[in-house]
């Protein structure tokens, strides 16, 4: 038994959805099942015999207050059958849910017929779950059935029961009965259309809600499909939601790949470090009073371009020297001996892939973020040596940027002036067309 809102312009004000389970005789009929909706509302203009409890024989007060007190109503608008009379089949409802755009869905047990396992989930299927209209109990062709996983031991199928929704209606969670061995809750898949994955982002990154059953639910998608949900909400949201964006995408890469999940961590950190030097700094103007914690984003940043550099460098040693091998293998012309075992010929090694760090030089996010970073880090310099107080906090500040940025083996001022450069040719990048 489940309660349905309705629109706020129905005269309805909610709807009862109810599900029973009819055994017949326990031996010889099959199980049946049938789900009922109730429509209740409320009628101003009702009378004692239905609406409105009658007045009672006490003052014109009372009489008047008890005429304005509505009642509720209800009507049964809707009666269907699982499985229907003209059709052979064995699903049986078992719960009903109301999700939290109003819609009831309901988990059906199919007992005729044996169960398969999902690879993808590695869960037995016992079920489906389906989407409900309202108020004529039709299924809603549009979304494909989502299967319901249960467990299966000793022949005994453990019903998931309790079936409620996550907050953004992607899972659904079950606990099963009572039982000698418990088992644990179980995940499903919530019945949503394909095109509304990347609203629901987008909804729940405006709204500030958490959105860890979203990142469950990408997470079994193929990667080609996670693309285009990203693209897709990366044009809902506004540029300056970009950087949430980019926190959806490391919390759903962390299991494919380590390596690009700590570029994209380290792009969160760098655009949550470029916000603390805006908040802390303004006009050339410092606050001392938050020292330690720039000494330490100064460091953080330092370290990032020293590994920067060094991937550079290292890419542009590999690539000259692929060069001149290839250079020096059309200079040298080698008779192929004819009577030589393919198999046995040596094939030349193929390129290293570079590291997943440089990707925070191909897009103008983290270019820009890290430029914006350095000339901070500039005026932070130049503010604490004219800076005429004698505090301690400046004094540290003064000897912390000597350690940091002066003995640094990385010119801070040249690589300005390289990212700048950099800057300017990943802006012209069509990103449609590149891929990384």
């Amino acid at each position: 038994m489940v309660f349905v809102p309705s629109s706020p312009k129905s005269e309805t004000k909610m709807h009862l959805a109810l599900s029973f389970l009819d055994f017949g005789d326990f031996n010889t009929e099959p199980i049946k099942s049938r789900v009922e909706l109730v429509a209740l509302s409320t009628n101003p203009q009702g009378n004692r015999f239905g609406y409105y409890r009658g007045p009672t024989p006490t003052t014109a007060a009372s009489e008047t207050t008890s005429m304005k007190t509505p009642l509720w109503t209800h009507k049964r608008v809707a009666t269907r059958h699982f499985p229907p009379p003209d059709e052979e089949s064995s699903n049986l409802i078992i719960s009903l849910g109301v999700s939290g755009q109003q819609e009831l869905f309901a988990s059906f047990i199919n007992l005729g017929s044996g169960y398969r396992v999902d690879k993808a989930s590695h869960g037995t299927v016992v079920g489906e779950t389906r989407v409900l209209s309202v108020p004529d109990l039709g299924l809603d062709t549009k979304r494909k059935a989502a299967p319901l996983f249960g467990v299966v031991q000793h022949g005994h199928i453990t019903i998931p029961l309790n079936v409620v929704p996550s907050p953004n209606d992607i899972l659904l969670a079950s606990a099963p009965p009572l039982s000698i061995t418990p088992h644990p809750p179980t995940v499903h898949t919530f019945p949503v259309p394909p095109d509304a994955l990347a609203g629901k982002l987008a909804c729940a990154i405006v709204a500030r809600k958490s959105y860890i059953d979203l990142v469950h639910a990408l997470r079994s998608m193929p990667l080609p499909a996670i693309h285009d949900v990203l693209v897709e909400t990366s044009r809902i949201l506004p540029p300056a939601l970009d950087s949430e964006l980019v926190r959806l995408a490391v919390h759903v890469h962390k299991r494919a790949n380590r390596d690009e999940w700590k570029t994209g961590l380290d792009l969160c950190h760098l655009v949550a470090i470029g916000l603390l030097f805006d908040e802390c700094g303004e006009d050339g103007a410092w606050d001392l009073t938050a020292v330690w914690p720039l000494i330490g984003c100064m460091q953080w940043v330092v370290d990032l371009a020293e590994r920067l550099v060094r991937e550079c460098v290292f890419l542009e040693g590999e690539m000259l020297l692929n060069a001149a091998q290839q250079s020096q293998k059309q200079q040298v012309h080698i008779k192929p001996d004819p009577d030589a075992d393919p198999e046995a010929i040596p094939t030349p090694a193929a390129p290293a892939d570079p590291n997943p760090l440089l990707v925070l030089l191909l897009h103008p996010l983290p270019v820009r973020t890290l430029l914006d970073i350095l000339k901070n880090i500039e005026s932070f310099r130049e503010f604490i040596a004219a800076a005429k107080t004698q505090s301690s906090n400046a004094y540290i500040a003064r000897q912390s940027l000597i350690d940091i940025v002066e003995i640094s083996p990385v010119n801070l001022s040249e690589l300005r002036t390289a990212l700048e450069g950099i800057l300017s040719d990943v802006q012209d990048l069509d990103g449609a067309s590149c891929s990384v």
